[in-house]
Formats: C-alpha cells, sequence, structure tokens
C-alpha cells in the first residue's frame, strides 16, 4: 500500500485512528505520536491536523494546515463514525 492513500487502512488512516484511541484514552503522548504520524504519511489529512490542535500542539501550524485542506476536513471522522472538536481562542 502506498503512504499517502487516502483509503481506509492507509497507513495515515490507521494512525489517525490510533490517534482518537489515545486521546480519547487521555493517552495523549501517544496521541500526539499518532496524529503526527498521520500528517506524516498524509499531509493533507485536515483531521490529523485537527488531532494535533485539540491537544494543543503547535496550533498555529495546525489551524493553517485545516484551512489549506478544508475541502478534507471532516473524512476521517465521517468514515469511522468518530467525533472530536476543538476550540481557538481568538482573544
Amino acid at each position: 500500500m502506498d503512504i499517502g492513500t487516502q483509503g481506509a487502512g492507509a497507513p495515515a488512516d490507521l494512525a489517525w485512528l490510533r490517534g482518537m484511541d489515545a486521546y480519547t484514552m487521555g493517552a495523549y503522548p501517544q496521541a500526539e505520536e499518532e496524529f503526527r504520524a498521520a500528517v506524516r504519511f498524509d499531509p493533507g489529512m485536515a483531521d490529523g491536523w485537527l488531532g494535533l490542535h485539540a491537544l494543543r500542539i503547535d496550533t498555529t501550524t495546525a489551524l493553517l494546515r485545516m484551512y489549506r485542506h478544508r475541502d478534507r476536513f471532516g473524512e476521517q471522522r465521517a468514515r469511522h463514525r468518530r467525533t472530536l472538536n476543538s476550540w481557538y481562542w481568538l482573544g
């Protein structure tokens, strides 16, 4: 399987799922590692950047990447029927 492919089961998708599981269990260092792997395999994975943003990891970069890849925002969450939210303090 090629790195960066968007189909279910691709390395980025599996890393995102592992990140979600870790995030849900409160294992934040592992979640960070998995979300970073997801966006390393697939830099356009907006939901991977959302995971990093939710963890408050490099929030400015994560926000910019989510915006850049907004056409894919929600892709993993819809595919796997998982929810993930974050917020951004504007002032």
